[in-house]
Protein backbone atom coordinates (compact mmCIF):
# COMPACT_ATOMS: atom_id res chain seq x y z
CA UNK A 1 0.00 0.00 0.00
CA UNK A 2 1.03 3.01 -1.17
CA UNK A 3 0.33 6.85 0.83
CA UNK A 4 1.80 10.48 1.44
CA UNK A 5 4.09 10.59 4.33
CA UNK A 6 3.61 12.74 7.11
CA UNK A 7 6.61 14.53 5.75
CA UNK A 8 5.48 15.11 2.46
CA UNK A 9 2.24 16.72 3.88
CA UNK A 10 4.31 18.81 6.20
CA UNK A 11 6.92 19.85 3.08
CA UNK A 12 4.01 20.88 0.98
CA UNK A 13 2.30 22.65 3.82
CA UNK A 14 5.42 24.95 4.39
CA UNK A 15 6.03 25.41 0.81
CA UNK A 16 2.68 26.43 0.72
CA UNK A 17 3.25 29.11 3.64
CA UNK A 18 5.96 30.18 1.87
CA UNK A 19 4.47 30.79 -1.54
CA UNK A 20 2.07 32.89 0.77
CA UNK A 21 4.65 34.73 2.32
CA UNK A 22 6.91 35.54 -1.01
CA UNK A 23 4.22 35.84 -3.36
CA UNK A 24 5.18 33.00 -5.55
CA UNK A 25 1.55 30.81 -5.30
CA UNK A 26 0.47 30.51 -8.98
CA UNK A 27 -3.00 29.84 -10.20
CA UNK A 28 -3.62 26.95 -12.20
CA UNK A 29 -4.78 26.97 -15.85
CA UNK A 30 -7.46 24.24 -16.86
CA UNK A 31 -7.37 22.98 -20.60
CA UNK A 32 -9.99 20.86 -21.17
CA UNK A 33 -9.12 19.08 -25.03
CA UNK A 34 -12.66 19.22 -27.56
CA UNK A 35 -13.83 22.12 -25.41
CA UNK A 36 -16.09 24.67 -26.94
CA UNK A 37 -14.88 28.21 -27.28
CA UNK A 38 -17.28 29.40 -24.75
CA UNK A 39 -16.09 27.30 -22.04
CA UNK A 40 -12.68 27.67 -23.12
CA UNK A 41 -13.71 31.72 -22.84
CA UNK A 42 -14.74 30.59 -18.85
CA UNK A 43 -12.06 29.15 -18.16
CA UNK A 44 -9.76 31.72 -18.85
CA UNK A 45 -11.69 34.01 -17.75
CA UNK A 46 -11.70 31.96 -14.33
CA UNK A 47 -8.07 31.67 -14.81
CA UNK A 48 -7.26 34.95 -14.65
CA UNK A 49 -9.71 35.81 -11.68
CA UNK A 50 -7.34 33.83 -9.83
CA UNK A 51 -4.27 35.29 -10.69
CA UNK A 52 -5.66 38.70 -10.01
CA UNK A 53 -6.97 37.58 -6.66
CA UNK A 54 -3.70 35.80 -5.65
CA UNK A 55 -1.56 39.64 -6.66
CA UNK A 56 -4.43 41.03 -4.10
CA UNK A 57 -3.99 38.79 -1.21
CA UNK A 58 -0.18 38.74 -1.57
CA UNK A 59 -0.61 42.71 -1.50
CA UNK A 60 -2.94 42.78 1.25
CA UNK A 61 -0.48 40.17 3.52
CA UNK A 62 1.89 42.42 3.16
CA UNK A 63 0.17 45.32 3.45
CA UNK A 64 -0.72 43.86 7.42
CA UNK A 65 2.62 43.09 8.07
CA UNK A 66 3.69 46.45 7.59
CA UNK A 67 0.93 47.75 9.47
CA UNK A 68 1.50 45.29 12.43
CA UNK A 69 4.29 46.94 15.00
CA UNK A 70 6.18 43.94 16.43
CA UNK A 71 8.67 44.38 18.88
CA UNK A 72 11.83 41.45 18.71
CA UNK A 73 12.51 42.57 22.20
CA UNK A 74 8.91 41.81 23.89
CA UNK A 75 8.36 39.12 21.46
CA UNK A 76 4.88 41.19 20.91
CA UNK A 77 3.27 42.92 17.94
CA UNK A 78 0.67 45.79 17.81
CA UNK A 79 -1.98 45.65 15.56
CA UNK A 80 -3.70 49.18 14.36
CA UNK A 81 -6.66 50.66 15.63
CA UNK A 82 -9.49 49.22 13.93
CA UNK A 83 -11.15 52.28 14.73
CA UNK A 84 -8.87 54.42 13.09
CA UNK A 85 -9.24 52.24 9.57
CA UNK A 86 -11.20 53.17 6.93
CA UNK A 87 -13.79 50.68 5.69
CA UNK A 88 -10.95 49.18 2.45
CA UNK A 89 -8.24 49.71 5.02
CA UNK A 90 -9.92 47.23 7.40
CA UNK A 91 -10.56 44.99 4.39
CA UNK A 92 -7.33 45.03 3.48
CA UNK A 93 -6.15 44.44 7.11
CA UNK A 94 -8.54 41.71 7.35
CA UNK A 95 -7.56 39.75 4.04
CA UNK A 96 -3.71 40.16 4.71
CA UNK A 97 -4.32 38.96 8.36
CA UNK A 98 -5.88 35.81 7.27
CA UNK A 99 -2.69 35.19 4.81
CA UNK A 100 -0.69 35.78 8.65
CA UNK A 101 -3.02 33.72 10.42
CA UNK A 102 -2.37 30.77 7.74
CA UNK A 103 1.82 31.65 7.13
CA UNK A 104 1.70 31.34 11.87
CA UNK A 105 3.72 34.17 11.11
CA UNK A 106 2.42 36.14 14.67
CA UNK A 107 2.22 32.51 16.64
CA UNK A 108 3.88 32.96 20.07
CA UNK A 109 4.26 36.58 19.84
CA UNK A 110 2.14 38.60 22.58
CA UNK A 111 -0.84 40.84 20.52
CA UNK A 112 -1.95 43.96 21.39
CA UNK A 113 -5.00 45.29 19.26
CA UNK A 114 -7.58 48.09 19.93
CA UNK A 115 -11.02 49.41 18.36
CA UNK A 116 -11.59 52.54 19.93
CA UNK A 117 -11.66 52.13 23.84
CA UNK A 118 -12.00 48.17 23.43
CA UNK A 119 -8.91 46.07 23.96
CA UNK A 120 -7.78 42.62 23.20
CA UNK A 121 -5.03 40.54 22.93
CA UNK A 122 -6.96 37.67 20.52
CA UNK A 123 -6.43 37.78 17.03
CA UNK A 124 -9.90 36.14 16.57
CA UNK A 125 -11.39 39.00 18.36
CA UNK A 126 -9.52 41.46 16.54
CA UNK A 127 -10.39 39.88 12.92
CA UNK A 128 -14.39 39.78 14.10
CA UNK A 129 -13.92 44.16 14.86
CA UNK A 130 -12.17 44.16 11.32
CA UNK A 131 -15.57 42.17 9.67
CA UNK A 132 -17.48 44.45 11.63
CA UNK A 133 -15.79 47.82 10.12
CA UNK A 134 -15.92 45.84 6.61
CA UNK A 135 -19.95 45.30 7.27
CA UNK A 136 -19.35 41.56 7.12
CA UNK A 137 -21.95 40.15 10.30
CA UNK A 138 -20.35 37.68 11.79
CA UNK A 139 -23.19 36.26 13.30
CA UNK A 140 -25.64 35.93 10.03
Amino acid sequence: MTGISTTTITQALESLKQGVRDGTLKAARIEIPGATAEVKSKLEANYQADVQQFAQQHVDYLTALSRTQLNAATNSATLPDVASLSKTEAKSMLSGLQQVKFTGDLDGKTLSASNGSQNTDSLAVYMQWLQAQVGIDVYA
